[in-house]
């Protein structure tokens, strides 16, 4: 398994440059070209589930990176169309055509701007994964912004995190019996790691300028309707839209009424909480996997000769034996006579 580590900087056409850290997975020859848009103040290495999953699959190649201000990356950002104009930069930067795109949460904000300004020849298909709709667009959201909002000022290690994993996991997942740890549900085990500095879930903010900014991206995200309108008229996007049925922070209903108005080329729906690449990891990776091949330009190019090829074939083979039977035929009558 080919890997490479680095950095890449963009945004030099909109004299904010940045340098973006970034890992890749996987053969350059890979027909599958997977990059993947984390949430609020998450650094790629918070992908390492499906790192290890597509690590497995040979026809897939797979980015992971860091966005402004997060983890290795330096710069801010204010805007969630800052951070997709950051995401395309790097696709271009990685010489990629006909990528697949994939974000949850804030990450998944990002791609419906992606979705929208994005360069045809450059998207396969997009996966948005729970995204985050906006704190003012439904009083639930407006809640979940109030909750989370007010953790910042939560002393408590314990009830702050406690908080935190009641949004982003479903009540079924954090009461279930610890795999690990099978004397502990997983919310017990994953509070006990946190408090141990041992969970995978990490904040990786550089510094308070860039936490503050991140935070105000979350809390002033939002989109208009005549951008889920002009997505809508974009079939080549082909996006997959992954609704959780026990999501506390994003509207479900909500997230269906838009997945119809931007005419999604699927929508999927899984018995999970807000963090659906954890909670739900195999069916996720599954999923963005299955939803890849399918609509993947080259694979359908390469399908559609088959197919002409097979027809031909199966034509000529059909021309042979007619041939075969008018000799027969022919012989039959000369006997005849």
């Amino acid at each position: 398994m080919e890997e490479k580590k680095g950095f890449f900087t963009v945004g030099l056409n909109r004299n904010s440059p940045a340098r973006l850290y970034y890992e890749l997975y996987g053969s350059n020859n890979a027909k599958n070209k997977v990059i993947f848009v984390h949430g609020l103040l998450q650094p790629g290495s918070s992908w390492k589930i499906q790192i290890d999953y597509f690590k497995k699959l040979p026809d897939f190649q797979i980015c992971v990176y860091d966005n402004r201000g997060i983890g290795n990356s330096n710069s801010i950002s204010f805007s969630t169309k800052h951070l997709a104009h950051d995401a395309i930069d790097l696709i271009k930067c990685l010489n990629w055509k006909n990528a697949n795109i994939v974000g949850t949460s804030l990450g998944g904000s990002v791609c419906f701007y992606v979705s929208n300004i994005i360069e045809k020849e450059l998207v396969n298909s997009i996966i948005i994964s729970a995204p985050w709709i906006g704190a003012f667009s439904h009083v639930s959201n407006t809640y979940v912004a109030y909750n989370l909002f007010g953790t910042l000022f939560i002393k408590d290690k314990r009830k702050k995190f406690r908080t935190w994993i009641d949004l982003f996991f479903s009540k079924n997942y954090l009461n279930s019996k610890s795999i690990t740890d099978p004397k502990h549900t997983k919310g017990e085990a994953m509070l006990e790691r946190f408090l141990n500095n041992k969970i995978g879930i990490s904040f990786k903010a550089k510094n308070p300028i860039s936490l503050f900014s991140s935070i105000f991206s979350f809390f002033a995200h939002s989109i208009p309707n005549s951008i889920y309108n002009d997505i809508g008229n974009k079939p080549f996007l082909k996006i997959g839209i992954i609704a959780c049925k026990h999501d506390r922070v994003v509207n479900f209903n909500q997230l269906k009424t838009i997945s119809q108005k931007i005419k999604a080329y699927k929508f999927y729906e899984v018995e999970s909480g807000h963090n659906v690449h954890i909670e739900r990891s195999d069916d996720f990776c599954k999923i963005i996997e299955d939803h890849v091949k399918d609509t993947n330009v080259n694979s359908f190019q390469y399908k559609t000769l088959n197919f002409q090829t097979r027809n031909h074939n199966f034509n000529s083979n059909f021309n042979l034996i007619g041939n075969k039977q008018l000799l027969l035929i022919k012989n039959i009558l000369k006997v005849l006579k």
